[in-house]
C-alpha cells in the first residue's frame, strides 16, 4: 500500500536520473546548498537504488545531486538525514571512468592536485586512488554521459561530443588510407563474437567524437608463469578454470586518451561478460608511464600510468599493438 502522503517528487520517483531545471525539482535534502541554476551547465539528481514499492514520500529519495558549472563538478551525497559536499575543480580531474553492466552503472572521477599537497578530504587506504564515485541505474546512462562530456569540456580546449557531419569520415576511416595507420579500421567481428559490444561502443564513440584508433585486441586466455614443482599444478588449475585478460580498444584525440574495455580486466572461469567501461585520461595530467612484464602471467605487459595522486594499471597482451601504442600515446608521442 502506498503511503498516504503524496508529492510530485514521490510521484515521479523511479530508477531514472533526472535533469534539474527549476528550484522545485531540487530534492529537499539538498536545498540548503547555494545552487545557482542560471549559471549551472548541467544539474542531475540521482535516485536511491531502491524499488518504488520500498519508497514513500517521507523519505529522502535521492542519493546525489551532481552540478557542473564553470568552477567544476560539485557532488552532493546523502548521508542519512544530511549530506556531504565535494567540489572538484577542472584542474583536479585526473581521469573519468564510466561503465555499465546491465542496469548497474557507475561513474568515477579520479582526482589529483598535481602539486603534492594531497587531495582535500582524501583519508583513503594506501594504494587507493582519490575518487568521487556515483552508482546509478544503467537505464539513465545516456543522461550521465552528458554530464561526463560537460566535465571533460571544463578541462579540454575544444568541444566534447559534438555531432559529426553525416558524410564526414571518422578518424579511423580516414586513418585507414595512411600508411602508418593501415589496417586500423575495426570491423564488428575483429575482436571475436564475444566482444562485438566493445566494437559497437568504440564505433559510437568515433561517430560522436572522431577519435583516432590506435590499437584493439581481443580477450586472451593467459597462462601462469611456471615456477618449481607448483607450476604443473597451477597449469592444470588454469586449464579447468582459465584466467582471461579481456579485450580493449585504445583511441585518442588531441588532448585525451580513451580506452573502451570491460569493467574487470581479469576474469576467472567462463562466465558471460556484459559490462562496457570507458576510461578517459587527459594527456596533460600524465606524470609518469612505466611498462613491465606481469609478475604472474606470461606474455602480458603491464602499462602503469601516474596522474598526480592517481595511478592506473592497464594490462594488455605483450604481442598486441596496444603494448607499444598505449605507452607511446600516454607519453605524448605520435602513434
Amino acid at each position: 500500500m502506498e503511503h498516504s502522503m503524496r508529492s510530485p517528487e514521490y510521484d515521479a520517483f523511479g530508477p531514472w536520473v533526472y535533469e534539474v531545471t527549476s528550484p522545485d525539482e531540487v530534492p529537499p535534502l539538498f536545498r540548503d546548498h547555494p545552487l545557482d541554476l542560471a549559471s549551472a551547465r548541467l544539474v542531475l539528481k540521482v535516485p536511491r537504488r531502491i524499488a518504488r514499492r520500498d519508497a514513500n514520500p517521507a523519505m529522502n529519495l535521492y542519493d546525489h545531486l551532481l552540478v557542473v558549472d564553470a568552477t567544476g563538478l560539485t557532488v552532493l551525497s546523502r548521508r542519512g538525514e544530511t549530506h556531504s559536499t565535494r567540489h572538484v575543480p577542472p584542474e583536479q580531474v585526473a581521469a573519468v571512468v564510466d561503465s555499465v553492466n546491465l542496469l548497474d552503472a557507475r561513474l568515477a572521477v579520479h582526482l589529483t592536485t598535481r602539486d603534492g599537497a594531497g587531495v582535500a578530504g582524501a583519508g583513503r587506504p594506501a594504494g587507493q586512488n582519490p575518487v568521487v564515485a556515483v552508482r546509478y541505474n544503467g537505464a539513465s546512462h545516456d543522461v550521465v554521459l552528458g554530464l561526463v562530456d560537460q566535465v571533460r569540456g571544463l578541462y579540454r580546449s575544444g568541444p566534447v561530443g559534438s555531432p559529426r557531419v553525416e558524410d564526414e569520415p571518422t578518424a579511423s576511416a580516414s586513418a585507414h588510407g595512411s600508411s602508418r595507420h593501415q589496417g586500423l579500421a575495426l570491423d564488428l567481428a575483429d575482436l571475436g563474437d564475444q566482444d562485438v559490444a566493445l566494437v559497437t561502443a568504440y564505433r559510437d564513440l568515433a561517430r560522436r567524437e572522431g577519435v583516432e584508433l590506435l590499437a584493439a585486441h581481443p580477450r586472451t586466455v593467459v597462462r601462469p608463469l611456471g615456477s618449481g614443482a607448483g607450476g604443473a599444478a597451477a597449469g592444470l588449475a588454469h586449464a579447468a578454470w582459465p584466467m582471461t585478460l579481456h579485450g580493449a580498444v585504445v583511441c585518442r584525440s588531441e588532448d585525451e586518451l580513451q580506452l573502451v574495455h570491460r569493467r574487470e580486466w581479469w576474469l576467472r572461469g567462463r562466465r558471460p561478460v556484459h559490462s562496457i567501461e570507458r576510461t578517459v585520461l587527459p594527456l596533460a595530467r600524465v606524470d609518469e608511464v612505466t611498462t613491465g612484464a606481469h609478475p604472474r602471467y606470461a606474455d602480458v605487459t603491464v602499462v602503469s600510468v601516474r596522474l598526480g595522486e592517481t595511478s592506473l594499471v592497464l594490462p594488455v597482451p605483450a604481442a598486441s599493438r596496444a603494448a607499444t601504442q598505449l605507452p607511446e600515446a600516454l607519453r605524448g608521442r605520435a602513434a
